[in-house]
């Protein structure tokens, strides 16, 4: 009778041990997801190039852990910040935007961007500059001045940090006559942005524009 109570005893203690680690596994994971969600986000702030396999990586851990929590028994304590993430990226993908975190995770090389391209580009990235200069002029009924990235993802049907990206990569190319007159480089932010999204649509209609 002692020796059953002994080996009773043993096995809780193992489950418990068991558990303690799985625990500890669960918030390491949970850890890890955020730590590359904001080093990926970091880079786009700054319109660095954002690797295929760090992309991947955390597409990894978001897998893992709904994976886990997929279980009956599904682990504590809930991931909510993964939540908002993963939800403003179905937000993004429900209004017909790849991202690139759902993009960049596919290996293949960006292609080469043309003259007419690089030339909506240079409009979008010549508002966001112009945004950050306080040139645009303030909405008349706020008197706030208006979100430049989000207003330029949201003409070229892209997302914000493409936009960052367009930003850093075209801003040593930009003088001030691209930024002038103030009241109508947002006229020719929204017309690169019509004429960017007809062409992107014609690409994937196999025409060539």
């Amino acid at each position: 009778m002692g020796d059953e109570r002994l080996r009773l005893k043993t096995y809780e203690e193992q489950m418990s041990e068991f558990a303690r680690n799985e625990d500890l596994q669960w918030r390491s994971l949970i850890e890890s997801e955020a730590a590359k969600a904001s080093n990926i986000v970091a880079k786009a702030e700054r319109g660095e190039q954002i690797e295929g396999a760090e992309v991947r990586s955390w597409w990894g851990d978001v897998e893992r852990i709904f994976k886990a929590m997929a279980r009956p028994t599904a682990p504590t304590p809930l991931p909510l910040a993964m939540f908002a993430r993963i939800a403003k990226e179905a937000g993004y993908l429900s209004a017909g935007v790849l991202t690139e975190t759902v993009s960049g995770a596919i290996e293949q090389r960006r292609p080469n961007v043309g003259p007419t391209e690089k030339k909506h580009q240079r409009a979008a990235a010549a508002f966001v500059l112009a945004g950050r200069e306080k040139l645009l002029p303030r909405d008349p009924e706020t008197k706030r001045l208006p979100n430049h990235t989000k207003l330029v993802a949201e003409t070229f049907g892209v997302d914000e940090r493409t936009v960052t990206r367009w930003a850093k990569e075209h801003q040593g190319s930009i003088d001030i006559h691209d930024l002038l007159p103030a009241a109508r480089i947002e006229a020719r932010m929204k017309e690169a942005g019509a004429a960017y999204r007809v062409a992107k649509a014609a690409q994937k209609n196999g025409s060539d524009i």
